[in-house]
This record gives structure tokens, C-alpha cells and sequence, in this order.
């Protein structure tokens, strides 16, 4: 199952993430598959954790910064 900009930009919730998006797009349709990853609720549970943890990839490095 391959994913389109349309419905990763349809998740993102903010302009920077709606860019941001796109640049992970190849790489994520081809790792999925490639892992296991190819029922759409286990392709929808990974993007939702993924993009949160990423501020939607936007946020590539981890802060440390814990409160």
C-alpha cells in the first residue's frame, strides 16, 4: 500500500508539517513495505506515533529537553 502526499498532508495539522511531509514520502513507502508494515491500521498507528514524536518531521533530533 503506498501512501500519496495528499494523505500525509491531509494528517499533518500545521503548515511546516504539510512541507516537511513530503521529503519523507519515498523513503517511507519504501521502508514500510519493507518491515512489515502494510495493513493501513498498522501503516495509520506508525504514522500517528511517528509524526507526533516528530513534531511531523520537522523535528529530527531528540531535545532532551524534559519537564
Amino acid at each position: 500500500m503506498q501512501i500519496t502526499v495528499v494523505q500525509l498532508q491531509a494528517i499533518a495539522k500545521t503548515p511546516a508539517g504539510k512541507i516537511a511531509v513530503v521529503r519523507f514520502l519515498p523513503i517511507l513507502n519504501e521502508l514500510m513495505p519493507k518491515y512489515g508494515m502494510t495493513e493501513p491500521a498498522v501503516i495509520a498507528a506508525f504514522l500517528a506515533q511517528a509524526m507526533h514524536e516528530s513534531a511531523e518531521f520537522t523535528r529530527l533530533k531528540e531535545s532532551f529537553n524534559y519537564s
